[in-house]
């Protein structure tokens, strides 16, 4: 499974892919537009990888994020079981529920904090598939602008015959 550090260099990566090409519009050859046209549809496949991954990433971080809150509820449920079936302690004390809940809750505390950075986690990876998939969205605008422009081009030399 990624990390967050991974899951950040993903976005760059495509950021930097989908940032730095600009639709060539002006005085330009069938060519050139060709060339641009190979370019983006290379940078729009390597988009798709990384949001392919991203998209995997996540599914996986999503599962250890459901195993991870069930072993921390079954845990809480045999801490909270264990405590309310202790012997009444020294002196009688009554414990609320609010107690006993807290006492259960410091018993699991190492699986919630686990828990608790599994979601972060999740929560990274949601991002990241958004924008990879803005970024590929846009990509996939540039693509179909520069086809455009290529079809206008030929049909621009159509009319100079």
């Amino acid at each position: 499974m990624a990390d967050m550090a991974e899951l950040a260099g993903w976005v760059q990566e495509a950021l930097k892919l989908r940032m730095t090409a600009d639709l060539p519009v002006v005085n330009t050859s069938p060519a050139t537009a060709l060339v641009f046209l190979g370019d983006v549809r290379a940078r729009l496949d390597r988009v798709e990888e990384l949001l392919g991954k991203a998209i995997r990433h996540r599914a996986t971080a999503r599962r250890a994020q459901a195993t991870a809150q069930a072993q921390a509820d079954d845990a809480f449920d045999t801490a909270i079981t264990r405590h309310r079936a202790a012997p009444v302690q020294s002196g009688g004390d009554f414990l609320s529920a609010r107690e006993r809940t807290a006492a259960a809750n410091l018993a699991v505390l190492d699986l919630l904090h686990q828990v608790r950075a599994i979601d972060r986690l999740v929560s990274t990876a949601d991002e990241a598939v958004e924008v990879l998939r803005l970024t590929h969205r846009g990509l996939d605008g540039l693509r179909q602008d520069s086809q455009v422009v290529l079809r206008t081009l030929a049909f621009e030399s159509t009319l100079e015959r």
